[in-house]
């Protein structure tokens, strides 16, 4: 795209990395994990969410270019070290590039997660299509654990073995800013709702 998609503007001075942060620091109560590539400069992490509120840690993984597997466990070596992980009962997993998260959406996979002790997991939803966020429960903690290259999470989701709920995202919630398209396509919903 040019420039690291999360520094890119949706408006003059509104990366779009920030959004997705700001949703979760709002609604995410417990330790969080930013992980970035050792490169990244964090000018796309707004004034108000910088890390002298301690609200959450950067995570660098070096691996970060290799696939988004990497970076989950990345985070959650840094999770689980907290501690010795003891009281950590569920990980979200959440992209900065899926901006338009809304905060009643992450309060709903919550709910399902402490409704339901037999869930494993909660996951976005979109025209039949698992995807992030995905709130994971502590017995998939060990399979997150041994993701590498771009694998992610989709085959843990897929696998049949988890028992799992699916909350549906609206069309803006399930856009995953991966190309320069994507990017006028999130800048143009930006617009229309007035917020630019």
């Amino acid at each position: 795209m040019g420039v690291s998609k999360l520094h890119a503007d949706l408006v003059e001075g509104l990366p779009l990395g920030s959004l997705a942060l700001k949703t979760l620091l709002e609604k995410w109560q417990g330790p969080a994990a930013v992980v970035v590539k050792p490169e990244d400069d964090r000018g796309w992490v707004p004034r108000e969410c910088g890390l002298e509120s301690g609200a959450f840690t950067f995570v660098e993984c070096k691996d970060a270019s290799s696939g988004i597997g990497h970076s989950i466990r990345a985070g959650m070596e840094w999770l689980l070290g907290r501690q010795g992980g003891h009281e950590l009962e569920a990980v979200l997993v959440m992209l900065a590039d899926q901006p338009f998260i809304r905060r009643d959406t992450l309060q709903n996979y919550l709910d399902r997660l402490d409704s339901d002790p037999a869930l494993d997991y909660v996951a976005g939803c979109y025209q039949g299509q698992m995807m992030p966020p995905v709130l994971w429960g502590g017995r998939c903690f060990p399979e997150l654990m041994k993701l590498h290259g771009d694998e992610g999470a989709r085959r843990l989701l897929t696998s049949g073995r988890w028992n799992g709920s699916r909350v549906e995202l609206e069309s803006h919630e399930a856009l995953d800013v991966d190309t320069p398209e994507q990017l006028d396509a999130a800048r143009v919903w930006w617009a229309q709702r007035g917020m630019g």
